[in-house]
């Protein structure tokens, strides 16, 4: 049979929610959790109820919901926008282009 995986992580003080969030981030993004996010996981480990469903929601927000988690490298969230692109010319010179499709299965 199959068998659902056990949480085994607690928390070194599980009545201070900052720490909570700071430890799981180390755990989860290598400690690059930004401090938007931190907060927001905060305030949801403390609205809800006790510290075992705060300890698992918070895990499914930093899993599910934070970039941080999903890449290797640092998220740097920027509010100003991306500048156009610049196409390059079309070239009016002929090419001639082989391409081989090989489909197995």
């Amino acid at each position: 049979k199959y068998r659902m995986g056990e949480l085994s992580f607690s928390p070194s003080n599980p009545n201070d929610a900052a720490a909570v969030v700071d430890e799981l981030a180390l755990i989860l993004t290598s400690g690059r959790l930004n401090q938007d996010s931190r907060s927001v996981i905060a305030r949801v480990y403390v609205c809800a109820g006790n510290h075992a469903d705060g300890l698992q929601l918070s895990q499914k927000l930093i899993v599910f919901s934070t970039p941080e988690y999903h890449s290797t490298n640092t998220f740097d969230a920027k509010s100003e926008l991306r500048p156009d692109a610049d196409f390059p010319v079309p070239s009016n010179n002929r090419h001639k282009s082989i391409i081989i499709l090989k489909i197995d299965g």
